[in-house]
Order: C-alpha cells, then sequence, then structure tokens
C-alpha cells in the first residue's frame, strides 16, 4: 500500500530517497549511459561527522543531517545555467548516518559534473546553526562516470568510496573523480597488510 511504499522510498530524516528507491532508479536508467551521454553517481559523505556527533549527541546529530540533506538539494535547485541540463532527472538519497548520494543520469560530461561538485562543495561553506550552536561543516565527495569507469550498478558505491578516501588520503577532503588506479592502490594496501600478518 501507500505509506509502506513511502517507508520504502522516502527517507524519514531527510525527506530524500532511500537506498531501495535509488537502486532501482538506477537499474532502470544505467544501461541508458553511453559514453557520449554519460551517467555520474556521486558519493558525498559529511567529514569528522562522528567527532560533531559527540560533541552534540543525537538529537542534534539527526538536525544536522537533515540540514545537510536540504542545503544539498538546493545546491542542485540553484546550479548556472549551463550546469542546470546535467542536473534533468537526478535524484539525491541518504544512504545512512553521515552518507548521500547524488545520481546524474543524464550527466553530460566531466566538466558538467564538476561544476555541480563544486555547488555542493559551495553549499556547505557557511556553518550551520542548531539553536545557539553553530558548526562547521564540510563534505567529500567521490565520483563515478559511467559507462566510463564502470557499467555495472553494484561498482558504483565502491568505486567512489574509493574516490572519497583518496581524496581525503591526498588533499584532507574535496572532491575527486574515480580512476582504475586507484583500484590497484587498494589491491596493493591489502596485499602488504596480508603479508604483514603471515610475516
Amino acid at each position: 500500500n501507500l505509506k509502506l511504499r513511502q517507508l520504502a522510498y522516502v527517507d524519514r530524516l531527510t525527506g530524500l530517497a532511500t537506498p531501495t528507491r535509488l537502486e532501482n532508479y538506477i537499474d532502470e536508467t544505467l544501461p541508458l549511459a553511453r559514453f557520449e551521454s554519460p551517467a555520474a553517481y556521486m558519493l558525498v559523505d559529511i567529514n569528522n561527522f562522528s567527532r560533531i556527533a559527540d560533541q552534540i549527541g543525537a538529537v542534534r546529530s539527526e538536525q544536522v543531517i537533515a540540514l545537510a540533506a536540504t542545503r544539498l538539494s538546493h545546491a542542485l535547485d540553484e546550479l548556472s545555467a549551463a550546469a542546470m541540463p546535467a542536473r534533468r532527472g537526478a535524484m539525491i538519497a541518504h544512504l545512512h548516518a553521515d552518507c548521500f548520494a547524488v545520481y546524474l543520469p543524464g550527466a553530460l560530461s566531466r566538466q558538467h559534473v564538476a561544476e555541480i561538485a563544486r555547488a555542493i562543495a559551495r553549499a556547505f561553506a557557511n556553518p550551520i546553526q542548531i539553536d545557539e550552536h553553530s558548526f562547521d561543516v564540510s563534505v567529500s565527495g567521490g565520483i563515478v562516470m559511467a559507462p566510463e569507469d564502470c557499467s555495472a550498478a553494484i561498482r558504483l558505491r565502491p568505486h567512489a568510496e574509493l574516490a572519497v578516501k583518496q581524496s581525503r588520503k591526498d588533499h584532507g577532503g574535496g572532491f575527486q573523480f574515480f580512476s582504475p588506479n586507484l583500484i590497484r592502490v587498494e589491491r596493493g594496501r591489502y596485499t602488504l597488510e596480508a603479508e604483514l600478518r603471515q610475516a
């Protein structure tokens, strides 16, 4: 029924799409992506959220998440005229805790996606205000282009997570496009860890 559908498809805290709804949408639209008309998957994480949550408690932490969701939505609504066409059909989902996804089935190009990433970063330039408290909140993001980086829906998020990890390692945050080299780096790290455990 309608209530069960809403629970499955609309996130209670943020009003954004749920992971289930996003997965279904990706399954429907990703096969249409082409090199000349790509899709893009953007994983967006709030930086240092666990530290913020420890300071302000569970209730205010949920308020931060809800306000972050609002800023994400506004960032896509207020894109420049040049970037706006890449927003067509976009879906924002709340994946869990401090993690969101922005999916662009008609991303047009890396340049368009980069402009959207910059707009999202700018949306967090000002502190988030809750009651008498003010919090500096920033985000990091990993971007995967399809089909250039992958054509399987199941690989989008893992690839994006690698890009986020690398961005934080190299720059302390920000947005980074996925590249196949990140997989080789990750495999090398796991191989070294396995060798050290066996030593």
